[in-house]
C-alpha cells in the first residue's frame, strides 16, 4: 500500500539538492526534520536531507563526498525499528569489512 504521505517533483518548486521535499515531508507528517533519518542512494539527494536536518544513511554503492563518514547500508534488510515507548529505535545492519 501507498504510504500516507507521498511528496513528488509536482509537490515541490525545487528538486534536490534543495531541502524542499525533505522538508514538506516533514511539516505533512507533522515531525521536525531535525528528527528525521533520511535514507538515500545519491549524492544530491544526501545533500539535501542533511540541508533539511536530517539524519542521513547512505543506501548502495554511491562513494561521493556527502556519503563520507555516513552509515551505510546495502538494502533494507536487517534493518529494524523498535518503539522503546518515547521513541523509535533504529537499527542498521553492520556490514562486513565495516570499520566501527
Amino acid at each position: 500500500p501507498l504510504p500516507d504521505v507521498v511528496v513528488t517533483a509536482d509537490d515541490v518548486r525545487r528538486g534536490k539538492p534543495d531541502p524542499e521535499g525533505y522538508r514538506t515531508a516533514a511539516r505533512r507528517l507533522g515531525v521536525d526534520p531535525r528528527a528525521s533519518i533520511v535514507f538515500e542512494d545519491a549524492e544530491l539527494g544526501l545533500i539535501a536531507g542533511r540541508a533539511a536536518g536530517g539524519y542521513t544513511v547512505v543506501v548502495g554503492p554511491h562513494g561521493g563526498g556527502a556519503a563520507q563518514d555516513r552509515p551505510r547500508i546495502t538494502d533494507y534488510r536487517g534493518l529494524t525499528c523498535t518503539d522503546t515507548g518515547d521513541a523509535l529505535r533504529l537499527t542498521l545492519p553492520v556490514l562486513a569489512g565495516a570499520a566501527l
